[in-house]
């Protein structure tokens, strides 16, 4: 049996790669997730490792990978 969550709305106001791989899990299952950071950007962003050898804002591999 499979679940579609095709009618579930979502908000994200995590901070951490939990709730980030959680609000992931949502989606890939049909869920409508809405992400919101504060000003500054969700910290995945600037953590390492990064997707280049340069750090830098929207570079954290972390962060690609939950919000593809």
């Amino acid at each position: 049996m499979t679940a579609s969550y095709s009618d579930l709305r979502v908000l994200d106001l995590s901070t951490r790669l939990s709730g980030a791989f959680a609000a992931r899990l949502f989606g890939d299952l049909g869920a409508d997730v809405v992400m919101l950071e504060n000003p500054q950007g969700h910290p995945l962003r600037l953590q390492p490792p990064f997707l280049t050898d340069k750090p830098g804002p929207n570079r954290g591999v972390l962060h690609a990978y939950v919000n593809w």
